[in-house]
C-alpha cells in the first residue's frame, strides 16, 4: 500500500513538472552560426574561456583558431569578481558576503559583422561568512566562484545562441 502511493506521488510530481515547462539543463540548441565559434581576447584562457571551450564543445561547437573561417566570433573582453558586504552581526563584524562574477563580451560573425556590441553578464550568489571555519571558508568561497563562472558561460551561450538564430 505504501509502495503504491509513493509511486503515485512521484508520478503525480514527474507529470505535474513535464507540465509546467520544467526540464533540466542539457545540451543547448544552437544554431548553425555557432557551429565554428573561434574566442578571441586575453582572457579566453581564464576560467570563463575554459568552460566557455568545454560548454561549446558539449553542444557540438567546433572551436577553430584564426583564419580558419568561423561561422562566429566572441571577444570575451573582461572578466571581474569581488565580495561585497551584505550583511552585519552585532560586534559590527561582516556575516554574510555577496559574491559577484561579471564577464564582458561582444560577438561577431564570422565575416567580421556585429551581432552585438559589448555586453556584461553578471552572477551573483550570497555567502554566510564564519570566523571560526577560515580555512573551509575560502574553499567554499572558491567552489562559489567555480558555480557563477559555470552559469555565467551558460549565460553567454544563450545570448549567443538567441542572437545569432
Amino acid at each position: 500500500m505504501r509502495r503504491a502511493l509513493v509511486s503515485a506521488l512521484a508520478l503525480i510530481v514527474i507529470l505535474a513538472s513535464a507540465g509546467c515547462g520544467f526540464k533540466l539543463r542539457g545540451l543547448a540548441d544552437l544554431p548553425p552560426a555557432m557551429a565554428r565559434v573561434e574566442l578571441l581576447g586575453a582572457e579566453t584562457y581564464s576560467d570563463i574561456g575554459v568552460m566557455l571551450r568545454q560548454l561549446l564543445r558539449a553542444n557540438g561547437s567546433t572551436l577553430v583558431g584564426p583564419g580558419d573561417n568561423p561561422t562566429t566570433r566572441v571577444l570575451i573582453q573582461d572578466t571581474s569578481r569581488r565580495r561585497e558586504v551584505t550583511a552585519l552581526g552585532s560586534t559590527g563584524k561582516a556575516v554574510e558576503f555577496q559574491l559577484i562574477y561579471e564577464v564582458a563580451f561582444s560577438a561577431e560573425t564570422g565575416a567580421g559583422e556585429p551581432v552585438f556590441e559589448r555586453r556584461t553578464v553578471s552572477t551573483r550568489r550570497d555567502y554566510a561568512y564564519s570566523e571560526t571555519e577560515i580555512v573551509s571558508r575560502a574553499a567554499a568561497e572558491e567552489q562559489i566562484y567555480v558555480e557563477l563562472v559555470q552559469q555565467a558561460a551558460w549565460q553567454i551561450i544563450e545570448q549567443l545562441s538567441a542572437a545569432t538564430r
